[in-house]
């Protein structure tokens, strides 16, 4: 029994047909929707064959092809995200959703191992949902901040609970750049709040009696604050 194309139909006993194809490499007859690939002549096992045997070459001349024809390239892959945009959307929420565990173990362990990055990535968040700010501070550029300063406070010396500090807070109008940031400790963040860097060093020298507590341990006064400062200014300086 032949369709209106002339495919080969095969009647089930429950009344239903399905269409079969012969492949021209193999000669095996399938069922043309599961035993073919879309677009292909061969059946889907003589293709995979076919692709192990010749990956190398084929990805070359797929690269020639891409490097001849960037514009359609270009058209074909957005075409082809625009048409499956929904069924990939919904496989990478079952996926996500049937490995939820490993998602958050390996989360955790890249938070852990990298967070100078996500103290970059957190506060370009801040600033531009909550300060409606585009934020130009780079990962790299925070890093060579930090190991500029020793990875310490620029206030009091302290190497312990480092986070962000913007010398112009974001709330008064301080820019979320390289020039506007450096490192303190996070006692002497949450106490300099809204003030600016110089309000601060002075509000340190006329009122903090006692010198910041991380944990168990005081750390003393750092002498060479203003040291730090001149430094992370003349980086500033030498970058324009």
């Amino acid at each position: 029994m032949l369709d209106t194309a002339g495919t080969p139909m095969l009647s089930l006993a429950w009344g239903c047909q399905m269409s079969e194809k012969r492949c021209p490499h193999c000669e095996l007859v399938l069922d043309a929707e599961v035993g073919f690939a879309k677009g292909q002549g061969w059946c889907r096992e003589c293709h995979k064959a076919y692709w192990r045997a010749n990956q190398q070459r084929e990805n070359a001349r797929k690269r020639e092809w891409i490097r001849k024809n960037p514009e359609r390239h270009k058209a074909v892959v957005k075409a082809s995200y625009e048409k499956h945009k929904a069924a990939r959307k919904d496989y990478n929420r079952r996926y996500y959703l049937q490995h939820r565990e490993r998602y958050a173990k390996n989360r955790k362990r890249w938070k852990a191992a990298n967070r100078e990055r996500l103290a970059v990535y957190d506060n370009t968040r801040r600033a531009r949902e909550t300060f409606r700010q585009p934020g130009g501070l780079k990962a790299k550029e925070w890093l060579a901040i930090l190991n500029m300063a020793g990875r310490r406070c620029i206030y009091c010396g302290s190497g312990q609970q480092i986070e962000m500090d913007h010398l112009i807070p974001l709330v008064r109008g301080g820019e979320h750049t390289k020039e506007n940031v450096a490192p303190a400790c996070l006692a002497c963040n949450r106490a300099k709040g809204a003030m600016t860097r110089e309000e601060f060093v002075e509000f340190r020298k006329r009122f903090l009696l006692n010198p910041p507590v991380h944990g168990n341990s005081t750390i003393q006064p750092y002498p060479d604050a203003a040291v730090s400062l001149a430094r992370l200014e003349e980086s500033n300086e030498d970058a324009h």
